[in-house]
């Protein structure tokens, strides 16, 4: 190395050192999606790619004052305006969209709208039949709902809004004194067209402290409220948990940003979305709620194990290993119940003159890469194991996970497979169950035609060797599934483990539901091979949940191809139904062609961990795109060349670790963590340094 790269190591080093923590302000990420010009502002709901926006004016007979503007998202234009005629006891408040159907021949559900107007002592619900007229829309009231009389329940300006199950609807009011927000929950009565029922009593109640300002709009999704209050100088989105009766979330988006008066708050697609009165323009706003920033437990590091040994595992915790052997990747897992998971075994050599150049093999070229990855797992295996790994997940068939194949790799004793990568590493250390994305028969790929390939036929003897020398058994990932990974060693209710992703398919959300834009095997092998399925993105996807932690691990999933067949794009569906988590794998080793916004913006990492092999590993790019959505963000990278260190010179505060192992070891409660950074240089695995102990958000 070069003395000019001596001294922008060292630099770099004590610059991530002395660099002051940054505090992020930021709770929410919010993307304008649609600027509609519009006439009064009051609250709304939506239905398919149509805003219903109603809007109340009382004081004055003349005018388009009491109506609904149908704003067109696709359009991005007020499709309709529909004028409910002058009425001087209305004044809408709030309203839903039900859950139910009015009759199975409608297209849109029934439309409750929630009126009050004090001085007319006038509480209503009234409930609208929404009809399609072949472009143009039609609201005709088919029931009233009297709400009770709020003197006798001790509250003020009341307004309804639907429970999400469809059969409930929740009144929110001020407390007499205008102190507290109440809630109280009523069973919905039955449709019976042309009548008027009453609401009944009270199932419960709750109360949370009120803002000192207007309450807008409320809506329910996933089992929780979000509200809108203010005007454009105070606004908060607020966050409710109606299950325990208090607020999670209080978020002030004139903060945020969005210095409006909000309106409506729904979801679209999936989406948090607020709709905002502008200088008389509708701004609807999709919004991603992020974990607030990571928080310090203790200010200064913990130094007292730098130049130790990293101690082992403890039951109860969670430990995550990114082990380097500087040719490819390689995680190892510790549940809090002594589980053990091998997440792939690289063994990739780059050839000395490669338009890309590798990093240097760790700890030595002289030690095999399934020799560092087995000498590893067997120095940190628990007691619990047994001296066996419970899974070995293979993410995809690349060699930089599985190992590489060539006939000057050593033959096995049985003469059945050569060993590098997963069949070293699996005659050292038993597998106790393998699985990965299947059958390349079921699944094309643009590396794996068939299954005769020399790589597909080594592995598969190897498993097969397994089952018969150690009783290992085989499965294949299933999407969606949950806790298909499941603890074996007693368990942990705190623990969760879902398959996001893998062999294409990606989780809706929904149970275990999966969907994929793949086309078919068939359909593939018609076009150019250009078109065919990159291998990266049919790589196996786990979202693990300890406690108050969340950790993302992808695989090689990218992006990029997208213009052209945008089903390439695999890390937008899964972005979709991914929340934030506290630190993820590198998507790809942290290249251009991975680790998209998309996919960024709804993971909203604190701990970004690399498992680089090559000299772009990771790609300036993408550390800039991550340190734009979170500025905070540190990235621990178990190799990065010198050349690399130089295009990444601008980021260097914020990258924690250029060579090494790294592990973050998650406390028995699930709620803090550190990550620690150990010699790769020899197999003694001394710790070279200890972050703070982080709270998760």
């Amino acid at each position: 190395m070069s003395l000019r790269k001596h001294i922008i190591l060292a630099v770099s080093v004590l610059a991530a050192a002395i660099l002051p923590w940054q505090a992020l302000a930021q709770q929410i990420d919010a993307n304008l999606i649609a600027t509609v010009d519009r006439g009064y502002p009051n609250d709304g709901d939506c239905f398919a790619d149509l805003l219903f926006q109603f809007h109340s004016q009382n004081q004055k007979p003349e005018g388009n004052f009491h109506g609904v503007s149908i704003v067109d998202f696709k359009a991005g234009k007020c499709q309709q305006f529909i004028n409910l005629g002058f009425n001087p006891n209305y004044h809408n408040s709030s309203i839903t969209f039900s859950g139910r159907k009015y009759a199975p021949r409608d297209r849109f559900p029934l439309l409750y709208a929630s009126e009050n107007y004090a001085p007319n002592s006038f509480y209503k619900i009234l409930v609208y039949r929404v009809q399609d007229l072949g472009g143009a829309y039609s609201l005709d009231v088919v029931q009233t709902i009297a709400m009770p009389d709020p003197s006798g329940l001790g509250i003020l300006y009341p307004h309804a809004f639907l429970d999400e199950d469809g059969e409930h609807i929740w009144i929110e009011a001020y407390s007499s004194d205008q102190t507290e927000t109440v809630f109280l929950k009523f069973l919905l009565p039955s449709v019976s067209e042309g009548e008027e029922v009453s609401l009944g009593a009270p199932l419960f109640s709750f109360r949370i402290a009120r803002k000192k300002v207007t309450d807008q709009a409320i809506c329910m999704k996933g089992g929780k409220f979000y509200q809108v209050v203010g005007l454009p100088s105070e606004a908060w989105l607020r966050v409710i948990d109606p299950a325990l009766g208090k607020l999670e979330r209080d978020i002030d988006l004139v903060a945020e940003g969005l210095d409006f008066e909000p309106e409506a708050v729904f979801f679209w697609k999936k989406r948090l979305c607020i709709s905002f009165s502008a200088k008389g323009k509708t701004l609807v706003y999709a919004v991603n709620l992020l974990k607030a920033p990571k928080k310090k437990v203790s200010k200064p590091k913990d130094d007292s194990l730098v130049g130790r040994q990293l101690p082992a595992w403890t039951p109860g915790e969670l430990d995550i290993h990114a082990v380097n052997n500087g040719r490819g990747e390689s995680m190892f897992y510790i549940f809090p119940d002594g589980t053990t998971m091998l997440c792939d075994a690289g063994g990739a050599i780059v050839a000395a003159n490669a338009a890309i150049p590798g990093t240097d093999p760790k700890p030595s070229l002289a030690v095999s890469a399934g020799k560092v990855i087995a000498d590893y797992v067997k120095h940190y295996l628990p007691a619990e194991a047994d001296g066996k790994v419970d899974y070995f997940l293979l993410t995809h068939y690349h060699g930089d996970h599985m190992g590489e194949y060539k006939e000057s790799y050593p033959m096995h004793e049985s003469g059945l497979f050569r060993m590098n990568g997963i069949t070293e590493v699996g005659v050292e250390v038993p597998f106790r169950k393998i699985i990965d994305r299947g059958s390349v028969e079921d699944r094309l790929s643009d590396c794996t035609m068939n299954s005769q390939t020399p790589v597909m036929v080594n592995y598969r003897s190897f498993i097969k060797w397994s089952q018969q020398t150690y009783g290992t058994e085989y499965e294949v990932f299933v999407p969606g599934a949950l806790n298909q990974l499941a603890l074996t060693h007693g368990g942990s209710a705190a623990v969760s483990i879902r398959n996001v992703a893998g062999n294409g398919y990606v989780w809706t959300g929904n149970g275990d539901d999966v969907s994929s834009d793949i086309p078919s095997n068939e359909e593939l092998r018609s076009g150019p091979r250009s078109a065919w399925t990159p291998e990266n993105i049919l790589s196996c996807c786990l979202h693990i949940k300890f406690g108050k932690f969340d950790w993302f691990c992808g695989g090689d999933i990218q992006y990029t191809g997208m213009s052209k067949y945008p089903w390439k794009d695999i890390e937008t569906p899964i972005s979709k139904v991914m929340p934030n988590v506290e630190a993820m794998k590198a998507c790809h080793h942290g290249t251009n062609n991975a680790n998209g916004e998309n996919l960024l913006r709804a993971l909203y990492p604190d701990i970004f961990v690399v498992n680089a092999w090559r000299d772009i590993h990771p790609y300036n790019a993408t550390v800039k795109r991550l340190l734009r959505i979170n500025p905070s963000c540190e990235i621990y990278s178990t190799n990065v060349t010198g050349a690399n260190i130089e295009r990444l010179w601008d980021y260097m505060g914020n990258i924690a670790s250029t060579q090494g192992h790294i592990v973050i070891r998650v406390s028995a409660a699930g709620d803090s963590y550190r990550v620690y950074v150990l010699d790769d240089s020899n197999q003694d695995y001394i710790v070279k340094s200890v972050s703070p102990k982080y709270k998760c958000r």
